[in-house]
This record gives structure tokens, C-alpha cells and sequence, in this order.
């Protein structure tokens, strides 16, 4: 059984379930009344687990080995040394902050007029064939005279009704019968609908 737990532990089996199984068969083996059946229903039965393991990621070509190291990056104070500002005065550090943020709004001005005005640029016509423009233009001749034969008919008939309503309506006044106020309602509904 030694030899059995060995091979399962190389199998990756843990040896604590055989040692649960060995536990089980001895507590088993005092009991005269069960010496004679068959101890696998008392003892436990373990799943087989395939655990997959974790591929190691692709480590790409690392950095070729210096034999110095990287030159440190320069502080806040030494980058000011280096420019001369560490050594100004607070007046002078502040004009100067000033004078920068005044040179940036002027930029973020000009930049904000210029989007401004593009808005007012025409846009550039396309160039189109001799062909298409005498069409064109032929076509807007034609479109003016049908609107004026349009508004012309229009303005008869609106004036072809006014004329008989003035009729109807003095006819209606003379007569008093109440046919007129039917006639009107039955106006009204046509022109609603």
C-alpha cells in the first residue's frame, strides 16, 4: 500500500485520501459482524480532478544588460538651477508665471476667433458641366412661370368666393329662414375636412 500512495502522489494524487481510507479499513476490521462483506460502500470514493495548469506567459526579449545603470532623472530644483529661475526673486518668478499665462490665452484666443470665423467662410461650389447649368437654368424659368400661373389662379378663386359668399350671405340675411345658419355649419364642416 506504501508503494500505491508513492505512485499516486507522483500521479498528483494527495496521500491524505489514502491515509483516510487506511483510517476507515482499520475501524472496519474490528468489527467481526462486517470482517466478511465488502468495505466499498463505507469507504469514501474521490473524483479524479483534471486541473489544468497555468501556461507561463511568453517573456519577450528583455533589455540587454548595461553595465552601468541609467542616468537619474533630474529633479524639479535641478532643472530650475539649470535655467537660472531657482536663484529669481518671488516678484520676478510670479511676472514671469503671469507673462506665460498670458502668452497661452492670447494663443487660446486666436485659436477660439479663428474656429469663430471659419463658421462665416462659404463653402466652395462645385463646378458643374455647361450642360447642367443651362438645364438649371432653363428649369428655374419654367419653376417662376408655373408659380406665377399658380398664385394668379389662386388669387381667383379667392376672390370668385368672396363675391359668392357676399351673396349668400345677404340672400340669407333677407330670408331669416335658418337655412342659412345650416348652410354655414355645412361650410364650416367642409372646410374642416
Amino acid at each position: 500500500t506504501v508503494r500505491k500512495i508513492i505512485e499516486d502522489c507522483m500521479k498528483n494524487m494527495h496521500p491524505i485520501y489514502h491515509i483516510k481510507e487506511l483510517m476507515i479499513k482499520r475501524e472496519l476490521a474490528k468489527d467481526p459482524a462486517l470482517a466478511n462483506q465488502s468495505w466499498d460502500r463505507f469507504l469514501p470514493k474521490f473524483k479524479k480532478k483534471n486541473v489544468k495548469r497555468k501556461k507561463p506567459t511568453k517573456i519577450g526579449k528583455g533589455k540587454k544588460d548595461t553595465v552601468f545603470p541609467p542616468a537619474p532623472v533630474e529633479s524639479k530644483i535641478d532643472a530650475q538651477i539649470a535655467s537660472g529661475e531657482y536663484f529669481l526673486s518671488q516678484d520676478a518668478k510670479r511676472r514671469r508665471a503671469a507673462a506665460e499665462k498670458l502668452e497661452k490665452q492670447k494663443d487660446a484666443l486666436s485659436a477660439s476667433a479663428k474656429r469663430r470665423d471659419e463658421a462665416f467662410i462659404a463653402p466652395k461650389e462645385e463646378e458643374k458641366d455647361e450642360k447642367k447649368r443651362r438645364k438649371s437654368a432653363v428649369g428655374d424659368d419654367d419653376v417662376a412661370a408655373a408659380a406665377a400661373r399658380l398664385a394668379k389662379k389662386g388669387s381667383e378663386k379667392k376672390s370668385d368666393e368672396k363675391k359668392k359668399r357676399k351673396s349668400e350671405d345677404a340672400s340669407a340675411f333677407v330670408m331669416e329662414d335658418g337655412s342659412a345658419k345650416k348652410a354655414k355649419k355645412e361650410k364650416k364642416q367642409k372646410r374642416d375636412d
